[in-house]
């Protein structure tokens, strides 16, 4: 995605604190690597086999087909969100990409306990964020607390909150990187 939609004039991002923030950027510990044949093997060994068409079918035998949603901002979400579907037709699973306008997409992200009107209803995002050059603006997203304001992950786990809270008053910064490194690997982990 660096060279074929930014031109090259980029870095690949691997934990949710990216790279540019060098003084807080950490690698994963077991990084993953992209790999569509590894992906067809995990899918089929989960029990979402093809049909006789090459779709991949859910555990109740129906097709999968996702919803990809994207904003208006940039032109390079466009770009990327094809690539993104032709990954996924890879494997056989149907993806349709769609475009909003910010406010629309942020409202389509948002889950329940933002108000009686959101449903989180969408399957895949594609969106940024900018990071300044301290973290917490990145991290803040995952807590807890921020299901139903600024997360659109709908991520919790209070071991993570423990970390962001632990790293905000670290004493030095060496000490809040190893914190942040933990954090960083969590989020790697888990996703």
């Amino acid at each position: 995605l660096v060279d074929r939609v930014l031109g090259g004039f980029g870095e690949v991002g691997t934990t949710i604190v990216p790279p540019v923030l060098g003084a807080w950027h950490v690698e994963p510990d077991h990084p993953r690597t992209f790999d569509i044949a590894q992906a067809k093997q995990k899918l089929d060994a989960a029990g979402y086999k093809l049909d006789s068409q090459g779709q991949r079918l859910d555990k109740e035998g129906k097709p999968i087909s996702l919803r990809l949603d994207y904003p208006t901002t940039k032109d390079t979400y466009a770009k990327a969100a094809q690539f993104v579907k032709d990954w996924y037709g890879q494997l056989g699973i149907k993806v349709t990409a769609q475009q909003f306008d910010s406010s629309t997409l942020g409202n389509i992200v948002l889950p329940p306990e933002a108000g009686k009107d959101f449903k989180a209803n969408y399957d895949i995002e594609l969106w940024g964020w900018s990071g300044n050059p301290d973290p917490n603006a990145l991290l803040q997203i995952f807590r807890c607390d921020a299901i139903g304001s600024s997360s659109d992950s709908q991520y919790c786990n209070p071991a993570f909150d423990k970390m962001y809270d632990g790293q905000t008053v670290a004493p030095t910064a060496p000490e809040r990187k190893t914190i942040l490194a933990q954090m960083q690997n969590l989020l790697y982990d888990q996703a």
